[in-house]
């Protein structure tokens, strides 16, 4: 793509015929090739998207798949600024090229037109380049999903309230809890005088344990246990 802008910019000003049409003729010739490329990009971008996302939750639930869908915004636009050159502007600058008297400054035009586009797709693939460095130091879309929805779930109603709770990993020995409430009109529950869970071996008479829960920013109610250090229901 620079050495593409590179070569435009600096017959842009130029109405030659052989300017034209050399241009017209560089387009036809950098169009496949960069349509060759991307279908590369497409193939190794969806076996990597299959390994490293592999559901629709955590492509729309995580920090990853969301830069991932960024990122393929981004490359629609930039194929569809390549289709504009080489369906729109390349046709005209051949038709151009053949009448330099009547339409000279036409085609000055269109190669003003695609100066602009390459210059508009280079700062797009930078963009698209910091967008993936930045994916590279996020955690996986699959496994922070995996991470977010793995444990145990459960919502019940209580009252006019809607109860959400999770407990992460869901296993014997440490966990975390989490529980978040709505009002049945949907509006979140962040203040409360307290909210604990009351927890009950029902394999062995031990008693009822209050673990309170800590209020957090984001609305919800958490603390970190090894309350299920034993093994049973």
């Amino acid at each position: 793509l620079v050495a593409l802008a590179t070569t435009v910019i600096s017959t842009r000003t130029a109405d030659r015929t052989s300017s034209i049409a050399f241009i017209g003729a560089m387009v036809g010739r950098f169009s496949p090739l960069a349509l060759t490329c991307v279908l590369v990009l497409a193939l190794t971008g969806a076996y990597q998207s299959l390994t490293l996302v592999a559901s629709t939750g955590a492509l729309t639930g995580t920090d990853h798949g969301w830069g991932l869908l960024l990122k393929l915004g981004l490359v629609a636009i930039l194929i569809g600024l390549g289709a504009i050159n080489l369906i729109w502007v390349r046709p005209r600058l051949v038709r151009r090229s053949t009448d330099t008297v009547s339409h000279s400054g036409t085609a000055g035009r269109q190669v003003a037109v695609l100066a602009n586009a390459v210059g508009t797709e280079i700062v797009l693939t930078i963009s698209v380049l910091v967008i993936v460095g930045a994916m590279t130091q996020l955690q996986p879309a699959r496994d922070a999903w995996a991470a977010k929805t793995r444990g145990i779930f459960r919502e019940v109603a209580a009252e006019d309230l809607s109860v959400r709770l999770r407990i992460n990993p869901g296993e014997t020995g440490y966990n975390t809890y989490s529980l978040g409430m709505t009002t049945r009109a949907g509006k979140p529950v962040t203040e409360a005088r307290k909210v604990a869970l009351i927890l009950r071996m029902r394999d062995h008479e031990m008693g009822d344990t209050e673990l309170v829960l800590t209020p957090r920013p984001d609305g919800t109610f958490t603390a970190g246990s090894g309350v299920a250090s034993m093994v049973g229901t």
